[in-house]
């Protein structure tokens, strides 16, 4: 499964879709579908699973987003440096 990088602070004013940001990784934006299931994560946060949406606007611009289960939802911690 697909595991895409995405900012949590991003989700939509609904609170139910988060921005997947394809400008600065073109590999992700070369794969992506409506439907593929990925799996959504923020380094030393969390990551869950979810389902990719597309978006078009009025100007034809692409906004992609994952839609987290957050059923799934699992902690992501970074170890203590000694």
């Amino acid at each position: 499964m697909l595991r895409i990088y995405v900012d949590f602070n991003e989700m939509t004013a609904d609170g139910k879709r988060v921005l997947i940001n394809t400008y600065s990784d073109q590999l992700v934006r070369d794969v992506l579908h409506p439907g593929l299931k990925v799996l959504l994560y923020t380094p030393g946060d969390l990551e869950v699973a979810g389902v990719v949406e597309l978006d078009i606007d009025a100007n034809g611009t692409e906004w992609w987003y994952g839609v987290p289960d957050w059923t799934t939802v699992r902690e992501l911690h970074i170890p203590p440096i000694n």
